[in-house]
Order: C-alpha cells, then sequence, then structure tokens
C-alpha cells in the first residue's frame, strides 16, 4: 500500500510541475514589453521619423514628456529607431552631432548601441551626441545580391575615428544579411562605406488575408494603419491525368486572390494552384508589416 501511496504521489507532483510550466508558458507569451527613448541633453524629439516597428500590427506609440514609448512589445518584435534621420532636433548652432544610440545609464560608454534590435525585455536608450570635430561623412547603401540598388543611399556625417552602428532599411519582399554594421570612420570619405546586401525574399500570403500597414506621417507624430486587400491573380490549372489529357484555366480576383482549374481526363482530374500578390505601401520610408487572415 506504501509504495502505491508513493506512485500516487509522485504522479500528481509530475502533474503540478507540468501545469505550473504550461502557465508559466503561456504567462510569458502574454507578456507584454516596453522600449522607452530619452533624447538626452543635447536635442529635444521633434518627431518620430526613422521608428519602425517590424512584427507588431498595432504598436503602441506614444510621447510621455520628452520621451518616446513603444509599448505591446512581445519577444521577438523588431524595433528600429535610426536616430540620424531627423526624429531628434538640436539647438541651433550646436556645437554637438548626433551619434546614434546608447542604453541608458551607460553614457560613459563609448560602445554606441544597436540601431536595430529583437525585443526580449523591457529597455531603455538614449540619444549619443558628440563635439564636433574632424568631421567626415559615411554612405549606407542598400543592394541585392547581384549589386543592384534597392533603396536610395544614404549619407550621414561623424568623426574620424568614430565607430558609427548604421541600421538597415526595411525593403518589401527582402531580408538583409544583418540588421546593423559598424565600422571606424576614416578621413577618406570614399572608404566610408556601408553596405548592406539583400536576399530576394517574398513573403506568401494565403489568399484572403489581408496585409497590415503601420506608418508614421513624415514630420509628425501622426500613427496610420491601413488594412489592405491582398491583390490575386489567376494561374493555369494543371492538367488532369488519365488517357485524355485535361486542361484547366483560372481566374484571380482583386483583393482575394483566387484561381482554381480542374482538368478532366478519362481516369483522372487537375487542379489548379491559387494565385496571390501582395499589397503594400510605402509612406515615408517607413513601413510595418504583418498579415492576418480575415
Amino acid at each position: 500500500m506504501s509504495k502505491l501511496k508513493k506512485i500516487l504521489a509522485a504522479a500528481v507532483t509530475a502533474s503540478m510541475v507540468s501545469s505550473f510550466s504550461l502557465l508559466n508558458v503561456a504567462a510569458a507569451e502574454d507578456y507584454t514589453y516596453t522600449v522607452t527613448f530619452y533624447p538626452g541633453n543635447q536635442g529635444t524629439f521633434a518627431d518620430f521619423t526613422g521608428l519602425r516597428v517590424v512584427g507588431k500590427e498595432d504598436p503602441g506609440i506614444s510621447v510621455e514628456g520628452d520621451r518616446i514609448l513603444v509599448t505591446g512589445l512581445t519577444r521577438g518584435d523588431e524595433v528600429t529607431f535610426d536616430v540620424n534621420q531627423g526624429a531628434v532636433e538640436l539647438e541651433e548652432d550646436s556645437k554637438y552631432y548626433i551619434q546614434g544610440l546608447r542604453l541608458a545609464g551607460r553614457d560613459n560608454d563609448e560602445q554606441l548601441a544597436a540601431l536595430s534590435f529583437r525585443v526580449t525585455e523591457d529597455q531603455d536608450y538614449v540619444v549619443a551626441y558628440g563635439i564636433q570635430g574632424d568631421m567626415t561623412s559615411y554612405t549606407v547603401n542598400y543592394v541585392d545580391e547581384d549589386g543592384n540598388e534597392l533603396a536610395p543611399s544614404r549619407t550621414y556625417y561623424g568623426n574620424i575615428g568614430d565607430k558609427p552602428v548604421v541600421a538597415y532599411a526595411y525593403i518589401e519582399g527582402y531580408t538583409p544579411q544583418a540588421l546593423t554594421l559598424t565600422g571606424t570612420l576614416g578621413a577618406n570619405e570614399a572608404d566610408n562605406v556601408f553596405t548592406f546586401t539583400y536576399r530576394n525574399n517574398p513573403v506568401e500570403v494565403v489568399p484572403g488575408e489581408t496585409v497590415t500597414v503601420t506608418t508614421v506621417e513624415p514630420g509628425t507624430t501622426n500613427v496610420i494603419t491601413q488594412q489592405i486587400p491582398v491583390a490575386g491573380t489567376g494561374v493555369t490549372g494543371t492538367a488532369g491525368t488519365g488517357a485524355a489529357a485535361g486542361t484547366g484555366t483560372a481566374a484571380g480576383t482583386a483583393g482575394a486572390g483566387t484561381g482554381a482549374a480542374a482538368g478532366t481526363g478519362a481516369a483522372g482530374t487537375g487542379a489548379g494552384a491559387a494565385g496571390v500578390a501582395i499589397a503594400a505601401i510605402v509612406v515615408g520610408g517607413i513601413i510595418l508589416l504583418r498579415m492576418r487572415r480575415k
């Protein structure tokens, strides 16, 4: 009898541990994070230019005092804030320039933080500044694997010897080889080049889904979210199998993207694949993209 009691106790304990583990996993999945950006001592935030969130349908972007908050984030969401694109306003005739971002509380840390990162916890960032000295420029390029330009190059400025951290630009249908690049600036501006290389990685959308595009209106703090229906194109159906070859046709309908075909033969049938296409809008070069089934 005592042995049976031990077995039952062990089973109950295992069940409780399993239940607590599942609850912990569920709690972790439901937990949301907040990323906060501070303008630092030498400037103020003028707008949200350069701020982008990928992976979140309705990111909470707001201003509280002098801070910009991005709330409702979950683990793995991707946040980019390229503060060199105009979000920070310096005082007139300021001797300072914008270097990038640093983790809050590490003002004396020479290493800049990544401008583009994946969320793993609550985090605070502050804009980092430098004093203008031997200034030089650096260029950021965005090309595909064949060297073709995918987006216009951008030019930034820093002191010789700086180690800027530059963020990739979101380009629909392409994936960069890295979220950020870094290097040391030299006196020869022709050598100060950072090139992001992208591979073609089109997003597959199931007919009947919509694409959520969230943008920040340039020069403002207005966040705009739109539901864009997926436009569809038909494809030719596959031939049926059997003694006689079957044929098929298909037609796509705007917004849903459906295509179907039936091939008939003496002994078989064939079905055409559904045609799909992706609708997207670019506003001010800032895009947040997510697909959702209707």
